[in-house]
Formats: structure tokens, C-alpha cells, sequence
């Protein structure tokens, strides 16, 4: 059985293959978009072509892999479907994944990118959004 360990992020950046620099906030865009913070949960919403989220605290990590959800919202003409993707370390597109991107988060930090699903790769622009909650690391 494993149990979950946290890892800063600049230690989780490492493991991802970069370092980040430190920061006090815990989740910050260009945008100042609002990301719930708590004692154990960050949560928010992500609009692709819009500013990237910089995440800077410490994410719990279980058997390697973030302890994220990411639910993907896709907007269409029968409505929107919601669908809870996987992290891409243990599965191809749609998927996501949490990177060190100094071209995104100049002052440091983490921010999400996403692979597409195969049969939808080019989906209208807009018709897109994802909410995620990370467990805090201590």
C-alpha cells in the first residue's frame, strides 16, 4: 500500500526535469483569476488561450503522480460534456500534465498543459475549460 508524500514544488519540479523559484502564492495568473486555497485543497478554473496558472505550493504526490483532478468541459451543440481525464503519465490524450515552464511561470512554479483527445484534436476555440483540485503537501 502506498500513502501520499508531499513534495514542494520545487522538488516535484526536479523530478519533472527543471527547478522553479519560490513564490508565496500559491496559485497565481496574469489574470488574477481566484483559485480556492485551503489548509488541504487548490482548486480553480483553466480557459485555454487565457493567462496560465503558476502554482507554487506544495502538491501531494502518491505513487509518483500529482494528487490532481482535472475535468475537461467541452462545449458543443448537444451541450457540454464533462469528462475527468487522467494524468498523461499513465494515459494518452486527452490528459493532462504539470510542468515547469519558465516561458509561463517566469517567477516560478507549475502550470498544467494538456494533450488532446485524437478524435477531437482541433475542438472550436472557446468551447473549451477545465476545472482541477490538487491536494496540498505539507
Amino acid at each position: 500500500m502506498s500513502f501520499p508524500r508531499a513534495l514542494t514544488i520545487g522538488l516535484f519540479a526536479v523530478a519533472l526535469g527543471g527547478a522553479c523559484g519560490g513564490s508565496s502564492t500559491a496559485a497565481t495568473s496574469d489574470a488574477g483569476r481566484d483559485h480556492l486555497v485551503s489548509s488541504s485543497l487548490l482548486a480553480g478554473t483553466i480557459n485555454p488561450g487565457g493567462p496560465p496558472l503558476c502554482i507554487t505550493a506544495p502538491i501531494a504526490v502518491s505513487g509518483g503522480q500529482a494528487e490532481c483532478t482535472v475535468v475537461q468541459h467541452l462545449a458543443g451543440d448537444g451541450g457540454v460534456t464533462s469528462t475527468t481525464l487522467s494524468s498523461c503519465d499513465v494515459a494518452n490524450g486527452p490528459c493532462w500534465s504539470l510542468i515547469n515552464s519558465p516561458a509561463s511561470c517566469p517567477d516560478g512554479g507549475l502550470t498544467f498543459t494538456f494533450d488532446p483527445d485524437p478524435a477531437n484534436p482541433n475542438p472550436p476555440a472557446g468551447s473549451l475549460s477545465y476545472d482541477y483540485s490538487c491536494v496540498l503537501g505539507g
